[in-house]
């Protein structure tokens, strides 16, 4: 959890476990806040580097949404969610790139194109715009079902 959608992502899936009411919410998502505020540089991006390993390296699929930052007065692709894309992918994890909600994801989905989701209609559709965000909901959950079986 980034700044910026972290808390509605958390909000949402807290929603959607309670009205699941399977299990326990730690039986079913694993959610860690993103130490924001390391003022040393070099020691903020050492801590990032393994905070990133150590949170991928137990997950089952990685989802990218959005991923920019603000640098000075521009808006800017997220250097740091392509770092963790190339983690996940190190770690044989199954990745999701919502390529519609713009910046980092997009550009991931872009490298995934023609490498084994090329043809995936789910991922595709997962790439195309849209007004109404909540009509990526059943491709995401269609590819990370695939992934279980």
């Amino acid at each position: 959890m980034g700044l910026g959608v972290g808390n509605a992502l958390f909000t949402g899936a807290i929603e959607a476990i309670y009205k699941d009411r399977q299990g326990h919410i730690e039986d079913r998502i694993l959610m860690r806040p993103f130490p924001q505020f390391i003022p040393d540089e070099s020691e903020r991006n050492k801590i990032w580097e393994q905070y990133r390993q150590d949170i991928i390296s137990s997950s089952g699929i990685a989802l990218f949404l959005f991923g920019n930052k603000k640098q000075g007065d521009c808006i800017v692709v997220s250097d740091g969610m392509i770092r963790e894309f190339e983690i996940a992918r190190d770690h044989g994890l199954t990745c999701i790139p919502v390529g519609a909600t713009g910046h980092a994801a997009a550009e991931i989905y872009g490298r995934l194109t023609g490498e084994d989701y090329g043809g995936d209609q789910s991922l595709i559709e997962l790439s195309n715009s849209r007004e109404n965000l909540n009509e990526l909901i059943a491709p995401i959950l269609q590819i990370a079902s695939a992934t279980r079986k």
